[in-house]
């Protein structure tokens, strides 16, 4: 009796020996699978961001556009200097920085993306701007086809981006209420009249929305920004390379436009050492005096403290450099 109570123990010893090291080995390959799915998933995570970036790169040497197809629906974001991917909540977070200045929504959630390359020029090259679309956020321009002003912008963008100009007085927000819907961001970009506000437009196609209006001062080159919430920003452009970027990015337009501004800044602060260097070389006395013009324009230029003076500058140097090149002189750029 004695001998079969101990065989009974040393058979439920085995047994719970049998389950902890069974549980041990299970919890060793469960672990070692999320590990490797995990490392795998960050490796996919960052060859999607690495392949995205060479392909800027890629079409960054010339103006034009392209669609580019991400094979699967892949989410990504675009924030100042940073291209993400995956939720920010989220472990399969990724990140990647980027030198390039992008205009366009805050989230892609599509397979394809339209992306439109133009030179920013003030007027020597300052940099390229990268203009981002997908099917998901729609873009309506909505202004007077009379405008010379108006017709002239809005036909330069490329057909590939999807961004149509309505006349201003045929512009009925109730058309639109079921392609307001079905968009991830729908943005309404009124030049210069503003037939119906933000509010309006909110409660025509829904509260849940994300709606945001632009309303473009061309005067002024200015804009009033109003997000999902209705907030207001003002913001300002310089040249329409950057209205550009104001459409395709809305409320977040105001960073990137910060990042293009300090490149200008770098920009012309070498233009204005280079103009310094051919200075000291020239043996032209004329040539030496419109240099020396050149020079205190661009270093006017560098420290203007509001648009208008950007724009008058760029005008006064622009006529400089043609002034020099008639003169067989060296040119500013």
């Amino acid at each position: 009796m004695i001998k079969s109570k101990k065989g009974n123990t040393d058979l439920l010893f085995k047994w719970m020996f049998g389950i902890i090291a069974g549980a041990i080995v299970l919890t060793f390959f469960i672990r070692f699978s999320y590990v490797h799915l995990s490392g795998e998933s960050l490796i996919e995570g960052n060859r999607i961001l690495l392949t995205v970036d060479n392909k800027l790169d890629a079409l960054g040497v010339r103006e034009g556009t392209d669609v580019f197809d991400l094979k699967d629906d892949f989410s990504l974001g675009f924030d100042c200097s940073l291209i993400t991917s995956g939720d920010i909540m989220g472990e399969n977070f990724f990140e990647r920085k980027t030198d390039k200045i992008i205009f366009g929504p805050e989230k892609i959630n599509d397979r394809f993306i339209s992306i439109w390359t133009k030179k920013w020029e003030a007027p020597y090259g300052i940099s390229t701007f990268y203009y981002l679309k997908d099917k998901g956020s729609n873009i309506l321009l909505i202004g007077s086809t009379n405008s010379e002003e108006f017709s002239d912008f809005t036909g330069k963008i490329p057909s590939i981006m999807g961004v149509p100009a309505i006349e201003t007085t045929q512009f009925n927000p109730a058309d639109f209420t079921s392609q307001a819907r079905q968009s991830n961001k729908f943005t309404v970009v009124y030049f210069d009249r503003t037939p119906y506000d933000w509010s309006v437009l909110k409660s025509q196609y829904g509260s849940f929305m994300d709606l945001e209006v632009i309303v473009v001062n061309t005067a002024y080159h200015t804009a009033e920004v109003y997000d999902y919430n209705g907030n207001k920003e003002e913001v300002f452009y310089f040249r329409d390379e950057m209205l550009y970027g104001l459409i395709f990015s809305g409320s977040k337009y105001s960073c990137t436009k910060d990042i293009a501004m300090e490149r200008f800044n770098v920009l012309t602060r070498i233009y204005t050492e280079k103009v310094s260097r051919i200075m000291s070389k020239e043996n032209r006395q004329e040539c030496v005096d419109l240099l020396n013009e050149a020079r205190k324009m661009l270093e006017a230029y560098q420290n203007s403290l509001t648009k208008t003076e950007l724009y008058n500058y760029f005008e006064k140097i622009e006529k400089q450099n043609l002034q020099l090149e008639r003169e067989d002189c060296p040119t500013v750029y």
